[in-house]
């Protein structure tokens, strides 16, 4: 079985060594420690070179080859072949109590169980880890432990369990150090976690890989996790101050993932270690550090966020993509400043003189970022590119000139002739797997429909905002002016309201250009190579916002139709302005927002900053 299939990706020593460093363990020599999905033994490697000593480390994996490998790097550790929710592996747990469980949990996701667990495999393995929590002797309550086992989702991935286990095995007073990706943190699942970390755990710190760089063969953004176990009745968790840090490549050497880093009079790991341990508020191009409640960085669990409860959804606003054409060389056209319609294809191989655009059907489309001139609007007459939409076939049209009707003849029996370049290769367009759906060629008699109509255009190509999919500096949103009548292309995620009141859009035009919700696409989006960020609609739906109630709406939506008048992005400012402030206050409250707006924007301006560079 492949280490995929198994959910096994290798720390490495970079990250186990920057998770031990981030635990900051007192008394690192006289600690016990375990890693229940230990691997080749990375974690526990990490700790020994800190300090640790070896007798006093264990590991237990499925993987037989993972473990002879940990056996012969660590020859005088404690290993088991087995799974952690084995009677074998509760043995062992019961041997100590652990003042650190350390691990990177496998990430399968639930329909890959059954190769694992055999049929039914999501209820086996509950029914494993709550036997082996209610044997386990541990100090203190297993009260949360059990709940989150019997209620977790069954469309939970395997790393669920395993967290709910690990928790488990901490003694009070002692550590959790965990990796897990940045996406799973904010999986709806993950909340029974977020129940015990508040319920048990005060939350240390988390460390954040800025630049996606930590485990290039998994392609996340990971993070590492710090909390320590609440130590007797009396104490009571405090998750409303958590060290949040990221950390950018330009931090790393090749030696580790802090090797160049600078804080304090410090350098490398000891500037991390300094950094950890100050708690401090800081940034620079290599880092930023600033606490936060543990609601705002796990945004898994809605009900903790009483003031963020909606979505794009609950304020009128659907969400989906701009049109595929299948072959854009074909159904595009541009239109010149004397009203005049033609592309490649048209002009340079059918060899056909411009048309007369009011006489063709055409649709104005907004196909690329750079044809938008102005600051938070596109008007109709400001798109150069025209889409080609024939909604019968072409010998039935009765409303097309006879001169229009004759190139449109002659543009379409070429195509169907002559293969033509596009995207830099030699393309039969009628034969494209995405353009021979929509029919035959025009030469097969007696059908309704040809490869040259498009369907039917849905609310999703025609709608009232877009944003780019592909995004070099801040996220803007766009607001197309004319009733709607604007195709977007694919290069867009589009957005179009319920409400066919002009100030539905004007709000969610003001509430799309916030710092609020620009930040939350720039935590929650994927960077590309060379910086860029991808804002696909599945990001803009996961969007939690402030509810729509009337005084917020009616004050966006004001502002909105403001930022729609604006002739420029610096025009537009003081309206920006007043949108973040009244956002701030709908979620924070009059005497937090302030405060607030001025974290927002210092986190945004450092993620631009770190995924420019």
């Amino acid at each position: 079985m492949s280490n995929k299939e198994i959910g096994q990706f290798f720390s490495g020593p970079k990250v186990a060594n920057l998770l031990v460093l981030a635990a900051d363990l007192a008394d690192i020599d006289s600690i016990h420690a375990i890693d229940p999905m230990v691997g080749q033994a990375d974690m526990l490697i990490a700790l020994q070179g800190r300090g640790a000593h070896e007798e006093r480390l264990y590991g237990i994996d499925i993987d037989g080859e993972a473990v002879e490998a940990a056996m012969s790097r660590l020859e005088c550790s404690h290993f088991l072949k087995c799974d952690a929710l084995s009677k074998a592996a509760t043995d062992l747990y019961n041997k100590q109590e652990w003042d650190l469980v350390i691990t990177n949990p496998p990430y399968v996701r639930y329909q890959g169980l059954d190769a694992l667990y055999g049929k039914n495999a999501v209820e086996a393995i509950r029914e494993r880890l709550i036997g082996t929590i209610e044997v386990l002797n541990i100090s203190g309550s297993k009260l949360p432990y059990l709940e989150g086992a019997k209620s977790y989702s069954g469309l939970s991935d395997l790393a669920v369990p395993c967290w709910i286990l690990c928790a488990c095995l901490v003694k009070p007073g002692g550590k959790l150090a965990m990796v897990l990706p940045d996406a799973w943190l904010k999986r709806e699942y993950a909340s029974v976690i977020y129940d015990i970390l508040n319920a048990d755990f005060t939350v240390d710190r988390i460390i954040v890989d800025e630049s996606r760089t930590w485990f290039q063969d998994a392609q996340v953004k990971t993070n590492l996790l710090i909390a320590t176990k609440r130590d007797g009745k009396d104490t009571k968790p405090d998750n409303t101050h958590v060290h949040h840090i990221g950390l950018s490549k330009w931090a790393a050497n090749t030696r580790s993932l802090a090797g160049v880093l600078t804080y304090d009079g410090r350098t490398g790991d000891e500037a991390f270690t300094s950094l950890c341990q100050s708690g401090a508020d800081y940034s620079d191009g290599q880092v930023w550090a600033r606490h936060e409640d543990l609601s705002c960085v796990n945004h898994a669990s809605r009900v903790h966020i009483e003031c963020r409860t909606a979505t794009l959804g609950d304020w009128g606003l659907n969400v989906g993509q701009g049109l595929r054409t299948g072959a854009n060389g074909f159904f595009y056209l541009t239109e010149d400043g004397d009203g005049r319609a033609s592309n490649d294809i048209w002009a340079d191989c059918a060899r056909l003189e411009p048309a007369n655009a009011c006489c063709l059907p055409l649709l104005p489309a907004l196909r690329y970022q750079d044809e938008i001139e102005d600051a938070y609007t596109i008007a109709t007459r400001k798109t150069g590119y025209r889409l080609l939409f024939i909604d019968r076939p072409i010998e039935d049209s009765s409303v097309i000139p006879e001169r229009e009707l004759m190139s449109l003849r002659q543009y379409i029996s070429y195509c169907e002739e002559h293969e033509v370049i596009q995207n830099g290769r030699r393309q039969h367009i009628p034969s494209l797997s995405a353009v021979r759906t929509n029919g035959p060629l025009s030469s097969v008699p007696g059908k309704d429909r040809y490869w040259y109509m498009l369907p039917a255009l849905k609310d999703r190509h025609l709608p009232n905002l877009v944003i780019p999919r592909i995004n070099g500096g801040v996220v803007r949103a766009y607001q197309l002016v004319g009733d709607r009548r604007i195709v977007a292309d694919a290069n867009f995620s589009t957005i179009w309201v319920n409400d066919t009141n002009l100030k539905a859009s004007h709000a969610a035009l003001a509430l799309l250009n916030s710092t609020y919700v620009r930040l939350e696409l720039e935590r929650n989006c994927s960077v590309l190579g060379g910086g860029a960020l991808k804002c696909e609609a599945v990001s803009l739906r996961k969007l939690e916002l402030p509810g729509p109630k009337g005084e917020l709406r009616e004050a966006l939506s004001r502002y909105g139709a403001e930022l729609a008048d604006a002739r420029s992005i610096n025009e537009a400012a003081a309206t920006q302005n007043s949108v973040d402030n009244v956002i701030s206050k709908a979620i924070a409250g009059s005497e937090r927002a302030d405060e607030l707006l001025a974290r927002w924007r210092d986190e945004l301006d450092i993620r631009l900053k770190l995924r420019s560079e």
